[in-house]
């Protein structure tokens, strides 16, 4: 992308567009490994990523001053967006068409779109609000190395809840016109709260990987 913004001859919309499309290509063609056929639903998710392919385009606009940190578009791009989250999942229930697969591409297009609009928020608020988009990937890595951390999370009533204010806050801060301290405020609210959510679902997956140990059995 950076590449692309410094050929001569190649306007910042162009790079933009061409940023578009790449997320979603890649998660269809791995959706397609599965086998499974792309659902109505799933179209949507896939909407969802090409918004943040434009969203990662308007941060590299923004990073090289070809932007301002806020603009109009830019928040109604990200509006779009989160509005998608709530119409795939409708959908998927809707068309009876809910799959493990399309669980684990909204997934990923929430996690994308949150760390894109993390690095869109950094130079308004400061790039302490990194940490709220690198929780899902964090958590990721932490599995890898902790194997019980690779179970099913409990079901839990505040995850989605907390992750839709997330994205409210996100998308505030990166409203013209939004008070830097309002920005602020939220976002870190909105920090504490995923903090809170993970830290519960560990503490969950923790004490269900002991509970599988035979009686006897030393914790380690």
């Amino acid at each position: 992308m950076v590449l692309v913004l410094r050929v001569p001859g190649v306007p910042a919309a162009g790079a933009v567009l061409t940023s578009a499309p790449l997320p979603a290509a890649a998660c269809w063609w791995r959706a397609r490994q599965y086998g499974q056929p792309i659902t109505a639903a799933d179209r949507v998710t896939l909407v969802r990523f090409v918004s943040s392919g434009v969203l990662a385009g308007a941060v590299v606009l923004v990073f090289t001053g070809v932007l301002p940190d806020r603009t109009p578009l830019v928040a109604a791009i990200a509006l779009m967006a989160l509005l998608s989250d709530a119409v795939d999942g409708w959908l998927a229930r809707r068309t009876g068409t809910a799959s493990a697969v399309g669980a684990r591409l909204d997934m990923e297009a929430d996690a994308v779109l949150y760390a894109v609009l993390c690095l869109h928020t950094a130079p308004i608020i400061g790039w302490w609000v990194i940490l709220l988009g690198a929780m899902r990937y964090l958590f990721g890595l932490a599995s890898w190395l902790r194997p019980r951390l690779r179970q099913d999370l409990p079901p839990s009533r505040i995850r989605r809840p907390i992750a839709a204010l997330e994205g409210i806050a996100l998308l505030v801060a990166i409203v013209p016109g939004v008070p830097v301290w309002l920005a602020t405020a939220g976002t870190a609210a909105a920090l504490s709260l995923v903090l809170f959510s993970f830290g519960k679902d560990i503490v969950a997956l923790e004490r269900s990987g002991d509970s599988s140990r035979p009686p006897g059995r030393k914790r380690g």
